[in-house]
């Protein structure tokens, strides 16, 4: 490109004194003519010549603003109009030669193809000016010689132009062009050479740089060495270099292992020779695995012996490595005594501590807190149930198990003691079992490990399963609740009735003799009622206590409703008839169900109990009705409903119909007393047999009792 630059700025110079030397030369040309001119009179051709001067001024003046192409091509059409101009008016033979002119610039400094064309031009435009002058067709205006006419002339002037373009085009172009290309591959010779040059230069900087890197290595490589002589003789552990099982090498260390003074004392035996006899033929056949390319353990353990033939416990590892074309074993070999102590120490500790553990029936576990992974001991898989090979290797796997109401105040618990809150670990929870169900866990842990900066890295605790304990607690507290609550209905219930018979009596004590017959009657009937209503309440107590302690076996078998039921009506068949209330019974007779008889007849007569004491005399409908209910996602139920027409039960109250202690005990439409116990009762007589209970009413409108029960267990 630099080349061609420079060619192109020779071509602009030659042009550029090309155009001087035209407007030195043609300005007092120029100036002469125009004063013959004037003496001969004002011509047509005068006008070309000042338009031609003014643009060869102006080429002058911005000649180094035009481009090169613009001021050749400009140059050549300035001299082929001057040429044809001076042919047109003058018929001047002689004047060709500034077409010669424009002819050498378009064939010295344009493409061939545009000289050709230029030319062919040019020559029509001279041949069709020499006809005119020829045919007498056109007359000179200024006749200046006397060839204007003469047709051998006009054929110089074109053979001329022929001759000077075949020159120039065939002569000179081709030296252009020609000089182009010696430039050209003189230019592409230096790019080449330059290219050379810089590759040389390139692969002399690589060159450069790997001896630098071959002077590092080398410094490295006796600097390694040094380290490595340095780290082989100052290490703890031995190191044996040996070939073919031949000890060739090994540091002080091995030296003092076996108990030797020089090391001309082992150079050249058999490693053999310092390995227990039981273990040699182990040792031997790893040799022979290594050298040949077998897989072998790269690290083993084995028994060595010593100077004194005393034997020792090592650990060895070993790798081959070839050099030369020669295989070479290098092994290092620590002394394991201490470890193997240790081990056996742990290992009977261990054994004394499971031991301990196992026997008291504790779980362990083990949390490594910076890894997250738990071991968890059989007993402590056992106790929920899970078999010894099933893992639970992170906290997360821990955490799954435990009962959701627990797993918060667990890991605060745990929060605590790593913010050094507590001294140890120690919270109940429930973990869930294998089978679904969750047992109670007491867990004791604390940390053990720690970080420099305090963090806690390991954890281990117990887990005691306290099932028991919180079953009895469990039960003593439903004891107590029921305690309480008996006491309440004693003294509630109790004390009405019997205070209105000791003031009844107290009455027919002291005026017995002053009272007449009917009134005595009356006192003693309100008597009656109230001892009566008292025993049904001891009755119904004594039944709820009954219940509550789990005195009361259940002893559930097949039953026929229907005659159940029957039974339990007739019984009611009184009570009924006082308040001429109607009971229907509406059950299959083939409808049988698996459950206890006292207690499902209890609940039937609770139930029908209440329904007469709340339904209107006279009016009063009761209907006990019962059907069988599939179940596809469980399994089969009855479903018995005791409905009645009665008063209905506000909505408030029927959510607390079957809690003991509500106070929802209300007189009947005869003014019937209740106790209060009959649904709480019904309640727990249908749980027994894992069923349910509920109630629809509404006030004024009735009530319907329903209670479902499996069809068996």
């Amino acid at each position: 490109m630099e080349r061609f630059s420079e060619i192109r700025a020779i071509r602009t110079n030659i042009i550029d004194r090309i155009i001087l030397l035209m407007l030195i030369f043609l300005t007092p040309t120029y100036l002469v003519s125009m004063l013959r001119w004037m003496k001969i009179g004002w011509q047509d051709i005068n006008i070309v010549h000042s338009i031609l001067f003014i643009v060869l001024v102006l080429l002058t003046v911005k000649r180094r603003k035009l481009s090169l192409k613009f001021k050749i091509y400009t140059l050549a059409v300035f001299f082929a109009i001057l040429g044809l101009a001076a042919l047109w008016y003058l018929g001047f033979s002689g004047i060709h030669y500034f077409l010669i002119i424009s002819i050498a610039l378009v064939s010295l400094f344009t493409k061939r193809k545009t000289a050709i064309i230029f030319i062919s031009l040019l020559t029509i435009l001279v041949v069709f000016i020499g006809m005119l002058y020829i045919t007498r067709l056109r007359e000179a205006d200024v006749e200046l010689n006397d060839f204007s006419h003469n047709f051998l002339q006009w054929i110089v002037i074109l053979l001329s132009m022929v001759v000077f373009s075949a020159i120039y085009i065939g002569g000179f172009g081709k030296l252009h062009k020609e000089l182009i290309k010696n430039v050209q591959r003189r230019t592409i010779s230096e790019i080449k050479l330059k290219e050379q040059v810089k590759q040389l230069e390139i692969v002399e900087e690589k060159l450069s740089n790997k001896i630098k890197e071959l002077e590092e290595l080398n410094e490295k490589l006796h600097a390694s060495e040094e380290r490595f002589r340095t780290i082989f003789e100052t290490s703890h552990d031995s190191i044996i270099i040996s070939k073919d099982g031949v000890i060739q090498f090994f540091n002080n260390a091995f030296l003092n292992l076996l108990g030797f003074e020089k090391q001309e004392e082992l150079i050249g035996r058999y490693i053999l020779e310092f390995i227990s006899l039981t273990e040699r033929e182990k040792v031997r056949i790893n040799i022979k695995k290594r050298a040949s390319g077998e897989d072998a353990p790269e690290l083993y353990e084995t028994i060595g012996i010593r100077r004194d033939g005393t034997e020792f416990p090592f650990e060895i590892r070993a790798n081959v490595y070839k050099i030369n074309d020669r295989i070479y074993n290098v092994a290092i070999v620590r002394d394991i005594s201490d470890r193997k102590q240790a081990e056996q120490a742990l290992r009977d500790s261990e054994i004394r501590w499971h031991f301990s553990v196992d026997g008291s029936g504790l779980g362990l576990w083990d949390w490594d807190i910076s890894s997250d992974r738990v071991y968890f001991s059989e007993q402590w898989k056992r106790m929920l149930g899970y078999e010894e090979n099933e893992t639970f290797e992170s906290k997360q796997g821990w955490d799954n198990l435990v009962h959701p109401d627990d797993l918060e105040k667990t890991k605060e618990g745990i929060k605590k003691h790593f913010e050094g809150k507590s001294s140890v670990f120690k919270n109940e929870y429930r973990l869930r079992c294998e089978d679904g169900a969750y047992k109670w866990i007491m867990a004791r842990g604390k940390i053990i490990s720690k970080t420099n900066e305090g963090i806690p890295i390991r954890m281990i605790g117990t887990h005691a399963d306290i099932s028991d304990q919180k079953d009895a607690e469990n039960q003593f507290k439903k004891l107590n609740t029921t305690k309480d609550k008996l006491f309440s209905i004693v003294a509630h219930d109790l004390k009405s009735p019997l205070s209105s018979v000791l003031s009844l009596s107290g009455l027919l004590n002291e005026e017995f003799d002053e009272l007449d017959e009917m009134t005595k009657k009356k006192f003693i009937g309100s008597m009656y009622q109230s001892v009566l209503g008292t025993y049904n309440l001891l009755e119904e107590i004594l039944l709820w206590a009954r219940v509550h302690l789990n005195s009361i076996k259940f002893e559930p078998r097949r039953e026929n409703l229907l005659l159940l039921t029957t039974k339990v009506v007739d019984i009611l068949k009184l009570q009924a008839d006082k308040k001429r209330t109607k009971i229907s019974v509406q059950i299959p007779h083939d409808l049988l169900i698996f459950a206890d008889n006292f207690m499902i007849s209890t609940i039937i007569r609770n139930l029908v109990s209440n329904a007469i004491k709340f339904v209107a005399p006279k009016t009063g409908k009761i209907k006990i009705s019962a059907k069988g209910i599939i179940d596809n996602l469980n399994s089969d139920f009855v479903e018995v409903c005791v409905w009645d027409n009665g008063v209905g039960i506000p909505e408030d109250v029927c959510s607390n119909l079957f809690k003991i202690g509500e106070n929802t005990s209300t007189q009947g439409t005869d003014e019937e007393k209740g106790t209060g116990l009959g649904l709480p009762i019904c309640y727990d007589f249908v749980k027994k047999h894992d069923g349910k209970i509920w109630v629809e009413s509404e006030n004024g409108k009735g009530a319907a009792f329903y209670f479902q029960i499996p069809v068996q267990r």
